[in-house]
């Protein structure tokens, strides 16, 4: 199952703040041998992709109506009160290309020196 998610080409010289206020995000896209392209998207959309992705997996961005495009959700920018995403980077991958990215890692169920004999977990690494 892939993710997708919607994109609107953005004017330079759009405001930033009033694009927010309507519940969008501004974006750019961006990737090797990749024109810059300014964008907005659905600032609601995007929790929900960012949510079932995160940052490293695959994401296919359609900007209106065009074939659609593999990205990374390289960077988020949020609001330091709300929270709120407030910029958002997309890396286009090139998919004849590799590619480095961090990996988070997740831990699964409860260690037996936690559980029974009172031991701390210490996680020394979170993303590889």
């Amino acid at each position: 199952m892939s993710t997708e998610l919607k994109a609107k080409n953005r004017d330079l010289n759009s405001k930033l703040n009033a694009l927010r206020r309507d519940g969008f995000v501004p974006a750019i896209l961006y990737g090797h041998d990749v024109k810059n392209a300014p964008l907005s998207v659905s600032a609601k959309e995007f929790e929900e992709v960012l949510k079932q992705a995160g940052e490293s997996t695959l994401v296919d961005l359609t900007i209106e109506d065009k074939k659609p495009v593999k990205i990374l959700i390289h960077d988020v920018t949020r609001d330091p009160v709300s929270s709120d995403p407030i910029h958002i980077d997309f890396y286009q991958v090139n998919m004849k290309e590799k590619i480095k990215t961090q990996i988070a890692l997740v831990f699964v169920g409860e260690s037996l020196a936690v559980k029974e004999m009172g031991g701390v977990l210490v996680k020394n690494a979170h993303e590889v």
